[in-house]
């Protein structure tokens, strides 16, 4: 049985509420990962978080940390416990309690909305082509300025790097107006933006 490492990063209690039965559609084997945002969570209510799961006999991971890193921020925190932890999944899902309701949905419906969507996304990663599930809605093409920071990471925790090519980035930035290095293809070219879509269930896939 594959096993899931859902990554939820919690910073609104109210968002939450409306979310916590999103784990009920997992039927698989998974751990759940809840993040914390100390800034905008009290104690007490991160309390009362982590009792209604204990209380569905799931004893979540919890990582805390102030409120940085915006959205991003408590899912890299997460990553690091997987990696300081040796933790292995075969799939991981990231979830936000993003506040604005209509975002929100078009962020999560698509892929963990439902059993039967679950199900669907996991029978997708069957297919040796599929590395990343989302919403087609609000996905967006690499933009390559976080580029030279995702490699320092990878070599930080010594993540083999399988997904960014290591070209000279700062020869790139050096000479971004010096027209004898201006590629005006490069993004339309670029090898990791070439993505195929999905029209069912408004999701794509990255290979």
């Amino acid at each position: 049985m594959k096993k899931i490492g859902i990554l939820f990063q919690i910073a609104n209690l109210k968002v939450w509420n409306k979310m916590k039965d999103l784990i009920d559609n997992f039927k698989n084997d998974f751990i759940l990962m809840t993040h914390f945002n100390q800034d905008l969570l009290t104690e007490n209510e991160i309390e009362q978080i982590v009792m209604y799961y204990k209380k569905k006999n799931i004893n979540c991971i919890i990582t805390k940390f102030k409120n940085k890193g915006m959205d991003i921020g408590g899912f890299f925190k997460q990553i690091e416990y997987i990696i300081n932890n040796n933790l292995k999944f075969d799939y991981i899902l990231k979830i936000h309690t993003k506040s604005n309701d209509q975002w929100r949905s078009h962020l999560v419906d698509p892929i963990c909305s439902s059993k039967n969507i679950v199900d669907k996304c996991i029978n997708l990663f069957q297919d040796p082509n599929v590395g990343l599930i989302c919403c087609n809605r609000w996905y967006r093409k690499m933009d390559h300025f976080n580029t030279p920071i995702i490699i320092n990471e990878l070599k930080k925790f010594n993540i083999k790097n399988e997904f960014i090519d290591e070209i000279d980035w700062q020869k790139k930035i050096d000479n971004i107006y010096d027209l004898d290095y201006f590629d005006p293809d490069f993004y339309l070219d670029y090898e990791y933006n070439k993505i195929p879509i999905l029209d069912d269930m408004n999701m794509i896939k990255i290979n």
